[in-house]
């Protein structure tokens, strides 16, 4: 696995674990834009992109898409735009997030994180999903169009 996906996946791991068995607060590690300016409580900037909430199938299946997608994007990345390429990246997506939730109010935006660089490996890597006859790059409404034309074709046939 490639450094900043490991250490990414890590940070994860060990922060949700210590957030859901009691040993660090999930409110000590919430963004709340009063408290970073106000008691200079900078550490909040990184901790809100490493709690991921509860633990269940939703966090598994979370770290399941990090671990499948984030190391390719790393690798895809760094080879492409240069070393520290995809660290930047994180570090760009972090800050934009850092500051909608801050915005918007959302106190963890691990998820989002995790999301946003599925995104960008879907970017990366266009070409059709091997598995199924869905292609990677379709939006929902992209896939019901298509869909619906290709049993109409079928209806006329």
């Amino acid at each position: 696995m490639p450094v900043v996906t490991r250490y990414l996946f890590a940070s994860l791991v060990v922060v949700t674990l210590a957030g859901n068995f009691g040993l660090i607060a999930p409110q000590t590690l919430m963004l709340i834009p009063e408290y970073i300016f106000g008691r200079f409580e900078i550490w909040r900037l990184v901790t809100n992109l490493m709690f991921m909430g509860k633990l269940g199938f939703s966090f598994l299946m979370q770290l399941m898409f990090l671990h499948n997608h984030s190391p390719a994007t790393e690798d895809f990345l760094d080879r492409k735009e240069g070393q520290g390429a995809y660290l930047f990246f994180v570090v760009f997506a972090a800050v934009l997030l850092n500051l909608a939730g801050g915005l918007m109010q959302v106190p963890f935006m691990a998820t989002s994180l995790i999301m946003s660089i599925i995104y960008f490996w879907s970017r990366c890597f266009s070409e059709p999903v091997s598995y199924t006859h869905l292609r990677a790059h379709e939006t929902p409404e992209h896939l019901v169009c298509r869909l619906l034309l290709e049993k109409k074709k079928k209806n006329h046939m």
